[in-house]
């Protein structure tokens, strides 16, 4: 899910607050930023408060969809997925801002719902294990324009692109697009190249996202991958790719997560579901 974020009052790099022109308003209210999706400056800030936050505080994200194996000519459900990231952010300089994280992924049945611990594999008939990564702290770094700066992989080729925009305004909604493709090409030419497609489209209201006293808006995202089949799914060189269709919310307090990822958390990471901000500090 995956992948962006936040700043604290504009922050967005060069974006200072004279830089937006107040909306006229009544005094009783604070004034709006009179927001132009075409100014790369006033896209940043919309990326940033959709996506992430601009103040210092714990936000979390969660994704619920199913992932697909796509084998021409069929697309086949493999199982429902769950994810969830929790957030903070910081800004570093007057161009970049750091996003402090820890994930979380679930694969549950698509009849039963139950948690899967293996796989039974129906294009190759083989019993997968399912490995679930132990969630761990994870720091990302994100440029003026809301990219997101990758480090080098050594004995790799990289290249990606994770610009946001463009960004739409529809009566008190705002719409951001906000995709990155990622190709990591390995010198050795025996081994494969990895390639991820990621299209997320945030959303959420005009009025919050143009309000400079509100940092944390509540918002939603639809979420669609296309990559490379996993090794442990043993697909040999089937052509072939695997894709997933998602949507989710942005909450700020843990018990406004679903209650199923509450459930599956307290579960199997009590440490995380006990204390995640302390977690996220370190």
């Amino acid at each position: 899910m995956n992948r962006r974020e936040s700043i604290g009052l504009i922050g967005t790099g060069a974006l200072g607050m004279a830089a937006l022109s107040p909306a006229v308003g009544a005094r009783s209210k604070p004034a709006l930023l009179d927001l132009d999706p075409a100014n790369p400056d006033h896209l940043a800030l919309i990326h940033r408060k959709l996506a992430w936050a601009t103040r210092d505080t714990v936000g979390y994200w969660w994704l619920k969809g199913i992932r697909y194996a796509a084998v021409p000519p069929t697309y086949t459900p493999f199982w429902n997925m769950l994810i969830a990231k929790i957030f903070k952010v910081q800004d570093i300089d007057a161009d970049t801002y750091a996003v402090t994280s820890i994930s979380t992924t679930f694969y549950t049945d698509l009849k039963t719902g139950a948690l899967l611990e293996t796989f039974n594999n129906p294009i190759t008939g083989k019993v997968n294990q399912i490995r679930y990564p132990e969630p761990k702290v994870t720091v990302e770094r994100f440029g003026r324009k809301g990219e997101l700066n990758l480090p080098s992989i050594p004995g790799s080729t990289v290249t990606h692109n994770s610009e946001p925009g463009p960004a739409w305004i529809v009566g008190d909604d705002v719409w951001v697009r906000s995709d990155m493709a990622f190709r990591a090409v390995p010198d050795d030419l025996t081994r494969k190249a990895f390639q991820v497609e990621d299209f997320s489209t945030y959303w959420g209201s005009l009025k919050e996202v143009a309000n400079p006293k509100i940092g944390a808006v509540a918002t939603g995202q639809v979420f669609t991958d296309v990559l490379n089949f996993p090794p442990w799914l043993e697909m040999g060189d089937r052509n072939g790719h695997y894709f997933s269709r998602c949507f989710g919310r942005k909450v700020f307090r843990q018990e406004d997560m679903p209650a199923e990822w509450q459930r599956l958390v307290a579960e199997r990471y009590p440490d995380l579901s006990r204390n995640a901000a302390a977690m996220l500090s370190g």
